[in-house]
């Protein structure tokens, strides 16, 4: 853990809009495939206030650009190979810290928190 003491007007500097935007659009950029698409949609929902968002995972398949791929249709494969690595990817070099929570109906995973 690092401690770095920023003075009023470097706070102030970091939360100006225009900054912001640029501190954004790097990490965006810094990003690849399915963590880029992570943190754009999270990153958009960050500024709406919410601590969380729900998507079901139907939704979240076709909002990270899957929904076409059978072998995605399967929750663990969704999960081994598209969300955990772009959460890895997110946490690792993003502005955001992302967490899930599967929700279950039945056995079965019906949605994302």
């Amino acid at each position: 853990m690092v401690r770095a003491l920023i003075p009023p007007a470097g706070v102030h500097a970091l939360r100006s809009p225009q900054n912001f935007a640029k501190i954004e659009a790097r990490a965006a950029h810094s990003l690849t495939g399915h963590g880029r698409q992570l943190y754009v949609l999270l990153a958009d929902k960050k500024r709406l206030g919410r601590p969380f968002w729900t998507f079901t995972v139907d939704e979240l398949r076709s909002l990270m650009g899957v929904a076409d791929k059978k072998s995605y249709e399967v929750w663990g494969q969704f999960r081994r190979w598209v969300l955990d690595p772009a959460l890895t990817a997110v946490n690792d070099y993003g502005t955001v810290e992302v967490s899930m929570t599967p929700e279950k109906q039945g056995r079965s995973v019906h949605a994302v928190t």
